[in-house]
C-alpha cells in the first residue's frame, strides 16, 4: 500500500508545481512598453457609487471611458456630493480615453490613490496603482473620503490590468 502512495504523492507534487509555473503574472510582460499618462483629475472627495444604487464601493473601481457623454455622466456621479459640480475637465476623446481609478470609501482622511505607471502589452494595459494609507499615530480628518485618480491615455480599446501597491506612511 505504501509503495503505491509514494509515487502517487510525487505525481501530485509535480502537477502542483507545473500549475504554479503557469499562473498569471502580476507584472507586465517583457514586451510591454511604457505609455504616456496625463492626469485629468485627482482628489479624495469622490462620492461614486454604481448608477441606480447608493451602495458605496467595497473595492477599487477601474473604468475606461471612451466618450464625452460617458465621461460627463461619470463625472457627475463622482461629484454627486458637491454643489455645484466642478467643471468637467477637457479631454480629446478622438485620440484619448480616460482611465478612472476610484478607491473604496475610506473611514478617515490621509488616504490617496495614484496611477503611477501605465504599460501596454499585447494582452492589455497594465496599471501600477499606488494606494497610500496613514500609519499608526497619524492625525487625519475624521470624515469619509474616497480617493480617485483619472488619467488620459492614448486610445487602445484594451482591458486594464491593475497591479496594486499598498504603502503605509508613518507620521512623526
Amino acid at each position: 500500500m505504501n509503495s503505491i502512495r509514494t509515487p502517487l504523492l510525487l505525481v501530485f507534487a509535480i502537477v502542483s508545481l507545473v500549475g504554479c509555473a503557469t499562473a498569471i503574472p502580476v507584472q507586465p510582460p517583457p514586451a510591454a512598453f511604457k505609455v504616456s499618462v496625463e492626469t485629468v483629475a485627482k482628489g479624495v472627495g469622490g462620492a461614486y457609487s454604481e448608477p441606480g444604487t447608493d451602495t458605496q464601493l467595497v473595492w477599487p473601481l477601474i473604468r475606461v471611458i471612451a466618450g464625452q457623454g460617458e465621461f460627463s455622466s461619470f463625472w457627475n456621479l463622482l461629484h454627486r456630493n458637491v454643489t455645484p459640480v466642478p467643471a468637467l475637465p477637457a479631454v480629446d476623446f478622438s485620440r484619448n480615453e480616460v482611465v478612472a481609478v476610484v478607491d473604496m470609501v475610506r473611514p478617515t482622511g490621509g488616504y490617496s490613490i495614484e496611477v503611477k505607471e501605465v504599460q501596454e502589452g499585447m494582452d492589455g494595459i497594465w496599471l501600477t496603482i499606488i494606494r497610500r494609507k496613514p500609519g499608526e499615530g497619524c492625525f487625519t480628518a475624521q470624515s469619509l473620503t474616497q480617493p480617485y485618480h483619472l488619467v488620459a491615455i492614448r486610445k487602445s480599446g484594451k482591458r486594464c490590468i491593475p497591479n496594486y501597491v499598498d504603502v503605509t506612511y508613518s507620521c512623526p
